[in-house]
């Protein structure tokens, strides 16, 4: 929650470094990967995002669109 907090307002780097302790802690993908991709673009790390996030499957529709979006603008 925190990192999501973060991220909307508008601290990337610190939303970041929560979003990944989130998933070092084993909170569910859906919940956390598509916040984390958006905070990568945000920082700057946009190869990162397609090399890590590129083929994840997450599931729900919901957060996999999110994700797939996110990696589209990395693309672009």
């Amino acid at each position: 929650m925190l990192g999501k907090a973060l991220l909307e307002t508008g601290d990337p780097a610190g939303a970041l470094l929560e979003l990944r302790k989130a998933r070092d802690l084993a909170h569910p993908d859906d919940q956390v990967v598509p916040d984390m991709a958006r905070a990568m673009l945000l920082t700057g790390e946009h190869a990162r995002v397609v090399s890590q996030f590129g083929a994840t499957v997450l599931g729900t529709p919901v957060a996999q669109a999110d994700l797939y979006t996110s990696v589209a603008i990395a693309h672009a």
